[in-house]
């Protein structure tokens, strides 16, 4: 796609190669915040890779029907202790890879401060994961990925400008 073109894109928890190569490959996205929550979607969980084979995680939802609500509006069960236990899961499984050190303490100070959205959870997530040097004026501001040039925005706020979008498949 050309510089003047956006992809439009959901936020995954630890989405999968395919969705990272859109994320680097692509200079403007936007992560679609006003869409419904899907049910059975990577939007609170991933597969990972262990020495026993695939390990599904998956973070803890209140209530158990989302269909119909707003994805920034799905809260996280905070009754279990998910964050440790899928923290220690990657330490785990890739606690040993090159570069995981590097990316670690930014990490883990993400999975031990707790969130109350799987949206702010999820976009924390990916943010940190795309960047590792984000900078905003102010927290109604995009995102700016200065390292990269992505510029992250939300659907909502461009619609607050006048923007139409046009959603655009994964």
């Amino acid at each position: 796609m050309g510089d003047n073109h956006a992809l439009i894109l959901p936020v995954f928890y630890l989405g999968n190669i395919q969705y990272w190569s859109k994320l680097v490959h692509q200079k403007n996205i936007i992560f679609n915040d006003v869409e419904n929550y899907p049910k059975g979607s990577f939007r609170n969980r991933c597969h990972i890779v262990s020495s026993q084979g695939l390990l599904r995680l998956s973070i803890p939802l209140v209530g158990g029907k989302h269909a119909g609500q707003k994805y920034t509006e799905v809260k996280i069960d905070q009754k279990e202790n998910w964050q440790k236990k899928h923290w220690q899961s990657l330490c785990t499984c890739y606690g040993s890879a090159p570069f995981f050190h590097h990316y670690a303490d930014k990490l883990q100070a993400i999975y031990n401060r707790p969130f109350m959205y799987l949206w702010e959870w999820n976009l924390s997530l990916t943010n940190h994961r795309q960047s590792g040097c984000i900078s905003r004026q102010q927290a109604s501001d995009p995102v700016t990925v200065t390292h990269s040039l992505v510029f992250f925005m939300s659907v909502s706020s461009l619609s607050q400008i006048g923007v139409m979008c046009v959603d655009l498949p994964v």
